[in-house]
């Protein structure tokens, strides 16, 4: 199996992990551990069908201390056993996301991604 995925550009690991919530039931999906403006990897402990299309929340606290968060439609392209076996992978592409939600996703990845060395 392909483990890129079919991905057309280098994901960001972060440092800080966004939680990501089910915009329709407000139920913890999991946190983003890395991240592009096309799709981010979930590890959360519920497994999700791939094929499974939802609304959702992304929340972090900002250097102000104060809640930011955007939404979008995600598109779960694979879940797998995560390397903790308490946790599930989730491969999620963005479907549908606003100008200024994709800006938001920028500054999350400026903000909280590692370094390039």
């Amino acid at each position: 199996m392909n483990e890129k995925h079919n991905r057309r550009l280098e994901r960001n690991a972060l440092v800080y992990f966004p939680e990501v919530f089910n915009n329709d039931t407000g139920e913890s999906v999991g946190r983003i551990i890395d991240v592009t403006v096309e799709g981010f990897l979930i590890v959360g402990e519920k497994p999700i069908e791939p094929d499974t299309h939802f609304n959702a929340k992304v929340t972090w606290v900002d250097e102000s201390k104060n809640e930011t968060s955007f939404t979008c439609i995600i598109h779960v392209a694979w879940c797998k056993p995560d390397v903790n076996p308490d946790y599930k992978a989730i491969g999620c592409k963005i479907d549908e996301i606003s100008v200024e939600n994709k800006e938001s996703i920028k500054r999350l990845i400026r903000k909280w991604s590692f370094p390039s060395w």
